[in-house]
């Protein structure tokens, strides 16, 4: 979390509002770090998602996971800055919808939904490498998920991470 970003990112915190009570039911609050809320995956649900996962200001992984510092760069220094990225994206596009149109609810809607929301699309354009994924024998959501944008350029910027000396 960039703190100096907050007042234009204010839409990510109302996010993770919203999302606190549905993120109790995969998982249990542990404690904050960098302002993220680390959250620990239940039992039954970590064997079903092994992956962690962030979204807004709220990271989801098993126990322990989040000391790694390459993971916790993945997830907080590269997820949590892309939904920075995209909230403030937000704020212009709304900006612009309300001052061009004068429509209040489609700005605002627009600006809530600035962040983690605008990264979906990802997933359904890299159905385009399903034929690697099925090389890879990977089903059909893991490679929406290793061959999103955003998945592909965090992955290379953690590499980069860890060539510098940032941790396994």
């Amino acid at each position: 979390m960039t703190y100096l970003l907050l007042p234009l990112t204010f839409q990510l915190v109302l996010q993770s509002i919203v999302l606190f009570p549905i993120a109790l039911i995969f998982g249990k609050p542990a404690r904050f770090k960098e302002g993220v809320l680390v959250l620990y995956w239940h039992e039954w649900f970590e064997k079903r998602w092994a992956y962690s996962t962030t979204i807004s200001f709220l990271m989801g992984t098993r126990p322990g996971q989040e000391e790694r510092a390459s993971l916790f760069f993945h997830e907080v220094g590269v997820h949590v800055k892309q939904y920075e990225d995209l909230a403030v994206l937000s704020d212009i596009i709304a900006l612009g919808v309300y001052f061009g149109t004068g429509s209040w609810i489609a700005a605002l809607v627009i600006w809530f939904t600035g962040g983690p929301l605008w990264l979906l699309p990802n997933f359904l354009t890299a159905l385009r490498f399903r034929k690697a994924g099925k090389v890879l024998g990977w089903k059909t959501w893991n490679t929406m998920y290793m061959m999103s944008e955003h998945e592909l350029s965090a992955y290379a910027q953690t590499a980069q991470f860890k060539r510098n000396g940032g941790g396994p």
